[in-house]
């Protein structure tokens, strides 16, 4: 395994690949990979005419990989969990039953189904919930990165969750991203969105254990729509299917499913 240095380097790599026919569930858009070599994330190897990508993450890899020739890719050797994202659009295809039956003989298995959903802006359903007169919603402020970052942490797999790091959860802060709901002065709810083009994405929403099923993560939802509904044209977010409590209450909110999903496949250290 390699580091990649600069992204003339990423693209000799993988343009080999590219120029044939090839599976890959790589993605990544330059910005994305320009980030990754400038804080020494991205790794590579190559096996025969493939290439395999390793994004690094605090304790565990994400695998990408660009394949050409199936037969020659070799054991997945790793010391930490791996994880391979498998994005589809309504069924599986031939060519992606082909690409998941490798996963499987690469010892990968199957850790988390996911489907995106949407919600349009004109359908948000608004709710006035009644709540206890001790809670109220606001943008954080940088003090509470600590008590913000260990709600993540404990509500979320941080293998599946593409949880931000230090650097990023502070800069999300500081942009007014993050949404807290509080209950007598302590943060019992986190909301992290994202603006891209016309759609709002909600990455995050957890909350405390001993406030759940009180209407606070519908609360705190409705409280992010208010806040960004003349920026949006509609709300996305990816959900566990096998979390009915989550899926349900995007529902109730006006959310349905689209027909995006994604798989998380994971190898744990050998």
């Amino acid at each position: 395994m390699r580091i990649i240095e600069d992204y003339n380097m990423y693209m000799e790599e993988i343009g080999i690949v590219k120029e044939k026919e090839h599976y890959t569930n790589c993605y990544f858009l330059k910005n994305k990979v320009l980030q990754l070599i400038e804080h020494r994330k991205l790794y590579y190897e190559k096996q025969g005419d493939n290439v395999i990508l390793y994004e690094k993450e605090e304790g565990f890899y994400r695998l990408y990989y660009w394949i050409s020739d199936i037969g020659s890719v070799n054991e997945i050797k790793n010391n930490i969990p791996v994880v391979i994202e498998f994005p589809y659009c309504k069924e599986l295809s031939q060519k992606n039953k082909i690409e998941l039956e490798l996963i499987s003989k690469l010892g990968f298995e199957l850790g988390r189904e996911s489907s995106q959903m949407v919600m349009k802006k004109e359908e948000v359903i608004w709710k006035d919930e009644l709540l206890d007169d001790k809670v109220r919603f606001d943008y954080p402020n940088i003090d509470d990165f600590k008590r913000i970052k260990e709600l993540l942490f404990v509500s979320f797999n941080t293998l599946f969750a593409f949880l931000p790091t230090d650097e990023q959860l502070k800069s999300l802060i500081n942009n007014h991203n993050i949404i807290v709901a509080y209950f007598d002065e302590e943060i019992v709810g986190v909301l992290n969105t994202e603006q891209v083009n016309n759609t709002v994405w909600i990455r995050h929403m957890c909350i405390d254990k001993k406030h759940q099923g009180k209407n606070f993560g519908s609360s705190l939802h409705n409280e992010g729509c208010k806040r960004w509904i003349n920026k949006a044209k509609e709300f996305r977010c990816w959900v566990d299917i096998h979390n009915i409590s989550s899926v349900k209450m995007y529902q109730r909110q006006g959310y349905y499913f689209t027909d995006k999903k994604a798989n998380e496949y994971v190898k744990y250290s050998q």
